[in-house]
């Protein structure tokens, strides 16, 4: 959870002073152990560092070749530095290199293939002075972001929008497009962001810029016919084990307290039990390391009796917080100014509760179970035996897993059989039967990129598997609403010094997963089995049964009622509603006295809508103070 920042200008124009400065004062929240920008000719860098390991104190700043012809600015943790430095044997200008000049000497050597030998969470960029070109990547799930802009003229690319709309020569203006997928709920495109001039450089894309235009490419495309064959059903077992093992190990090899969220679900629950056994083999070598997890006592999301039975297995000390200590609306105003975007979350309360045990132990990595129900979900299968007609099969394991989903057996019959019938040949016929899309009531009908979106079909997966169920986790962990949810953790993470790490989303784990057919992944009786059966007795049975997700309604009720009052003032209480042409006034009101009483349906409708108001007043806010901190 570093920050970079930079911009270029393509006809070597010198850069104008202090601009790298302005946009790394921005994001100063990215460089608690400092930050440092370097102009040379046409280009300007900057880094701002947070050291998670004692050496890399000393790598502040950006990396140039030998030559000068070359620089890089990189937010980036690698966990293989040693393959990677080995890989490129000797003629080191530096005897420790930071992980920004890792991946520039890589970049020099293997060029973009550079990419697949990397593993770790990056986003970076490379300035070549010869050829006049920017290269930037991201990792394959997109844990670090990188945002540019771009024009005939020059780039300009940092961390965060706003580091590109301070300089001045961006304008802030709402992209409308943007505006109607989080309206609607649909982000299927992760290149736009809500600023019609910044764009994001995509998960698992690279990006290559210069006077003549910019593109993007995807890097990370898995082989489809790859297989994974092995001998037993266990042996898939204990090699996921394996994996997500390892992925938790290289993830807590820093020197700087390591905390885990723990909630009651088996994500979590699994990477505390990992981290628990890894401490008893690496014993001093291991990092002080905690839990944190929100207890919300006497409403039925509350999970402290699962939380308590993980915590008896493991030596860690853990930390419970309340969500109710924490108003609702304190402090969201900032929030969303910090996000870019009104994406902040509703269950607001507990991340901001947990951040202050974090701050006040300081612990500077959060390890989560993001990416767990990506990577383990196996409900596709069942699509697959109805696909390829193993009728009998498909009424077997749907009997076996009917107690290890809120779906019946019929219900996940019907919906199996439902699914393949979804054949191309057959999906003109369904879109001439079924009744065009509607807006809903609170939209404003003449916001016409709402409409267009509901009418938008789908485009087609960026790497086409043999399965659905192959098909469905590829699509899982490359989905923009993933991308943006992973960078909204990272942007409210780094606010308090602190790198979000998520172990599913491990590239060797993934891949893993990939290549496993869908015939050798029979759920039985058990959700995300392939998860659960690797951890085994491991796992409290209070864990282990749980047949579906934690609902958090009866908290969502509970506090929109207490901030009832105040969202009433903070929204409608003046004399200005600037998303009219989005969501009228006059149907905005309505949502909120809905919300606390059908938190289900309703309360994410006007959490949307009421986020958006306030981001768009951010927004006039900083046009009116040309984005200075005034």
């Amino acid at each position: 959870m570093s920050g970079i920042g930079g911009a270029a200008f393509w006809d070597g124009r010198p850069v104008p002073d202090g601009l790298a400065a302005e946009m790394m004062e921005a994001v100063r929240h990215r460089g608690p152990d400092g930050w440092r920008c370097e102009t040379r000719g046409s280009a300007t860098l900057g880094h701002a560092l947070l050291a998670l390991r004692r050496p890399e104190r000393e790598h502040l700043g950006p990396v140039w070749s030998p030559d000068g012809s070359r620089a890089i600015v990189a937010d980036a943790s690698l966990y293989n530095r040693d393959e990677v430095a080995n890989g490129l044997g000797a003629g080191w200008w530096r005897e420790k290199p930071s992980d920004a000049a890792l991946i520039l000497a890589a970049h020099e050597r293997w060029g973009a293939a550079a990419l697949d030998v990397l593993d770790g969470d990056f986003a970076f960029a490379i300035w070549d002075e010869g050829e006049r070109q920017v290269f930037a990547a991201r990792d394959a799930f997109g844990m670090r972001p990188l945002v540019y802009h771009w024009n005939p003229r020059f780039i300009l690319f940092g961390s965060e929008p706003k580091q590109l709309l301070r300089t001045r020569l961006v304008p802030a203006e709402p992209d409308d497009q943007t505006v109607a997928a989080h309206l609607l709920f649909r982000f299927e495109e992760s290149e736009k962001t809500f600023f019609r001039m910044v764009s994001r450089v995509r998960a698992g894309h690279v990006l290559v810029a210069d006077a003549a235009g910019a593109t993007q490419r995807r890097w990370w495309s898995p082989d489809p016919r790859r297989e994974v064959l092995l001998e037993r059903p266990a042996d898939y077992h204990a090699r996921f084990r394996e994996l997500l093992k390892a992925a938790v190990r290289k993830r807590v090899q820093v020197d700087a307290p390591v905390t885990c969220h723990l909630s009651g679900g088996v994500d979590s629950a699994s990477i505390v039990v990992l981290a628990g056994e890894l401490f008893a083999e690496c014993g001093p070598e291991w990092p002080p390391f905690s839990t944190v997890s929100s207890v919300y006592p006497g409403l039925e999301c509350d999970e402290s009796e699962a939380i308590a039975a993980v915590a008896a297995r493991v030596p860690f000390e853990g930390h419970l917080v309340s969500p109710f200590s924490e108003a609702l609306v304190e402090g969201l105003e900032q929030e969303i100014r910090d996000l870019d975007a009104p994406l902040a979350f509703i269950q607001r309360g507990s991340a901001k509760a947990e951040a202050r045990v974090l701050r006040r132990i300081g612990a500077r990595v959060l390890l989560t179970g993001i990416g767990g129900d990506e990577i383990a979900e196996e409900w596709a299968y069942f699509y697959d035996l109805a696909l390829h007609r193993c009728y009998l099969r498909l009424v077997r394991d749907a009997w076996a897993f009917r107690n290890a989903s809120s779906w019946g057996f019929l219900e996940i019959l019907r919906d199996s059989l439902r699914a393949s019938l979804s054949l191309p040949r057959l999906r003109a016929v369904r879109r001439i039967l079924q009744r065009p899309p509607q807006l809903p009531e609170w939209v404003n009908p003449g916001f016409t990129p709402a409409r267009a979106l509901l009418l938008q079909p789908s485009g087609p997966p960026a790497v086409t598997f043999p399965s659905r169920l192959q098909q469905q986790t590829f699509d899982n962990v490359t989905s923009p609403l993933l991308d943006r949810t992973l960078e909204v953790f990272n942007v409210q993470a780094s606010t308090h010094g602190i790198e979000a790490r998520h172990p599913f989303l491990d590239r060797p784990l993934a891949e893993f997963v990939l290549g496993i057919p869908y015939r050798l992944r029979s759920p039985g009786s058990l959700r995300k089995s392939l998860l659960r059966r690797s951890m085994g007795r491991d796992l409290p049975d209070t864990v282990m049964v749980r047949r579906r997700k934690v609902v958090f309604d009866s908290y969502v009720r509970k506090v929109i009622a207490e901030s009832r009052g105040t969202l009433q003032a903070m929204l409608f209480g003046t004399d200005r509603w600037l998303a009219e042409r989005y969501v009228p006034e006059a149907r905005a009101r309505p949502l909120l006295s809905a919300a606390y009483r059908d938190s289900s349906l309703v309360a994410p409708v006007f959490w949307r809508v009421a986020t958006l108001e306030l981001w768009l007043r951010k927004v006039i806010e900083r046009q009116a103070e040309s984005w200075s901190d005034r």
